[in-house]
């Protein structure tokens, strides 16, 4: 049997083919991986009727340019001693696919918590630490010790309908129905009225308002059980335009559609 015994070049060469390999895989590995660029949103909506023991919000609603973007991290600081809010907002650039050239609209709801009694600038930080203001947000004075103001509804779900307007000689005109499902848990509570404000910032606010009694209707005492509701709010009187439909419920997460009317 023989031995083949390899010479320093050999081994030189094949160390060097090992390394050339790795670092091949690892580029490849590495552009796989998308950039982070910041990115500016067309607008950020700010809704009014926060106070100062709410979770405050702001919508963020932009464009990307194309389907190599993705919506990332958006982070933001409060400064309590200007009443300022700094916005900071990330996409995922995919730069080694194929993208196709159509825009990717996204909106995201920003979460700040309990912010202090105020009027705060919301403001975007874009390259090299400039910012651009975007709106105001008014925080005002909780009135009671309540979470809220008015008991709202346990919503699960809304979304618009898109209702044709009938009317002689007009074809192609439309308005906007809003449509609102929940459950309550309790047979002693019902919706009582919806309340629908259209604030400045093109924000329409709509608070479903429930009512609960100590006894149902036949006065019986009240029993814990589930029972499903709607509600419809009209968008019939609402100018053509884009709007953040601000849409309070009872667990405190507000659903956040931003439509065109």
């Amino acid at each position: 049997m023989m031995i083949k015994f390899l010479t320093l070049s050999s081994v030189i060469a094949i160390s060097l083919f090992s390394l050339q390999t790795k670092a091949q895989a690892t580029a490849t590995v590495d552009s796989l991986k998308p950039a982070l660029i910041e990115v500016e949103p067309d607008h950020i909506y700010t809704p009014q009727g926060f106070d100062d023991n709410d979770n405050a919000q702001i919508v963020l609603d932009g464009v990307l340019p194309n389907t190599c973007y993705r919506i990332g991290p958006t982070s933001y600081k409060v400064d309590d001693a200007t009443k300022t809010i700094t916005v900071k907002q990330i996409a995922y650039y995919y730069s080694s696919s194929w993208c196709p050239q159509v825009p990717v609209e996204y909106t995201q709801t920003l979460d700040l918590g309990i912010l202090a009694e105020g009027n705060y600038s919301v403001v975007l930080e874009a390259a090299e630490h400039k910012t651009k203001h975007f709106a105001d947000l008014p925080i005002g004075v909780s009135t009671t010790s309540s979470p809220d103001e008015n008991l709202y509804a346990p919503l699960s779900s809304a979304h618009l309908e898109k209702t044709p307007i009938e009317k002689k000689g007009i074809e192609g005109d439309f308005f906007y129905t809003l449509k609102l499902n929940g459950t309550t848990t309790t047979n002693c509570m019902s919706l009582k009225n919806t309340l629908l404000l259209v604030r400045s910032n093109n924000v329409i606010e709509i608070l479903p308002i429930m009512d609960l009694t100590e006894k149902t209707s036949t006065g019986e005492k009240c029993q814990n059980e589930k029972k499903d509701f709607t509600a419809d709010v009209s968008l019939k009187q609402i100018a053509h335009g884009r709007y953040l439909l601000h849409i309070r419920s009872l667990n405190g997460k507000s659903f956040n559609l931003v439509s065109d009317l």
